[in-house]
């Protein structure tokens, strides 16, 4: 075998272990399988990235194509993969797998920060809040569990008649606790009404709410300007709605699961622009992370990211594009091609 051979073998593989470390990865095992069986030597590489992985925690794979195999291969023969990069277009393609926990959790995954603080008593606090980049999960009076995204801040009204609460920025996920009591969460214009379910409300700019519900059932009821009742909808798990102040904007969208693992603060994404995913990661840094110019933002990212870390982000992504990070400027970290 030639070395151009076994460089686009190592390509394969790594590409085929990505793709298999994905949530929809089902749906191309029949394809895997076939690769895998075609030849022996298929399995061999295929073997050699997955042990790595196993023991490291980290894959990288950069077909990139304006970096030379040289390059490629320096970087990863000292993690024992000896990829080299393929040509390609102008749009760049990378995968990058970084896990930092051999089991994640589909709906109260190890988050950032958790804590088990509230107490069920009447010296409860009233609110809760999170700074930015803090992940946090709390016990609520009655049992139930939130956690709090980023710069979030939830509101709590407990009584004797219902458990009312209202988030006013940020995201959070609740697991509501079983009881007679209705547990409702207000947000903008719209109010979620459950009872035992999982389940996200998301502030967003503009007066947007999203609602996302993962377990259970949910009642969404939204009250526009012009109408004097609300319209209520009932959603079904996997499925989430947006509500502006001028009502429902669409129907219920189905979710990827990937879509329901922010609190272990990983980020699963696939043909993403880069300024996108800087976009998503900057909603933890304290300094925003930048690109020295627009070309750079629009080189495309798939894979899992953990981007509730952002300096360590910063480290991976100039690893993974071999790009060098600018920390002269007091309120911004910049990302650009080495000299």
């Amino acid at each position: 075998m030639t070395e151009d051979e076994t460089e686009r073998l190592r390509v394969e593989a790594a590409m085929w272990y990505a793709r298999m470390m994905r949530s929809d990865a089902e749906q191309y095992h029949a394809a895997f399988e076939a690769w895998l069986q075609a030849d022996d030597c298929h399995r061999q590489v295929y073997d050699r990235i997955r042990g790595h992985h196993e023991r490291s925690g980290v894959l990288a794979l950069t077909p990139e194509g304006r970096m030379g195999p040289s390059t490629l291969r320096r970087r990863f023969l000292g993690i024992g993969l000896g990829v080299a990069g393929i040509g390609g277009g102008i749009a760049a393609a990378a995968v990058m797998l970084l896990t930092l926990s051999s089991v994640q959790t589909r709906l109260f995954g190890p988050g950032i920060t958790q804590r088990e603080s509230m107490a069920a008593s009447a010296d409860a606090p009233r609110h809760l809040d999170t700074r930015r980049g803090e992940i946090r999960s709390e016990t609520l009076p009655d049992g139930s569990k939130v956690v709090l995204d980023t710069a979030a801040r939830l509101e709590l009204a407990f009584d004797g008649k219902e458990r009312r609460l209202t988030l006013t920025s940020g995201r959070a996920r609740f697991e509501v606790s079983h009881e007679a009591r209705p547990f409702i969460v207000t947000a903008g214009n719209g109010a979620i009404t459950a009872r035992g379910t999982i389940f996200d409300v998301e502030v967003r700019d503009g007066g947007q709410v999203q609602v996302t519900l993962l377990r259970g059932a949910i009642d969404v009821s939204v009250r526009d300007g012009g109408q004097s009742q609300p319209v209520v909808r009932r959603l079904a798990v996997d499925q989430r709605t947006t509500f502006s102040p001028a009502g429902f904007t669409a129907p219920p969208q189905p979710i990827s699961e990937a879509a329901s693992e922010w609190p272990t603060g990983l980020l699963d994404v696939e043909s993403l622009p880069l300024a996108e995913l800087l976009a998503q990661a900057n909603r933890y840094a304290v300094v925003p992370i930048t690109v020295e110019n627009a070309d750079l933002g629009g080189l495309k990212v798939s894979g899992r990211f953990r981007i509730d870390q952002p300096d360590l982000f910063a480290r991976n992504v100039a690893d993974l594009f071999d790009l060098t990070i600018d920390r002269s400027q007091p309120d911004r970290i910049v990302l650009e091609r080495k000299m």
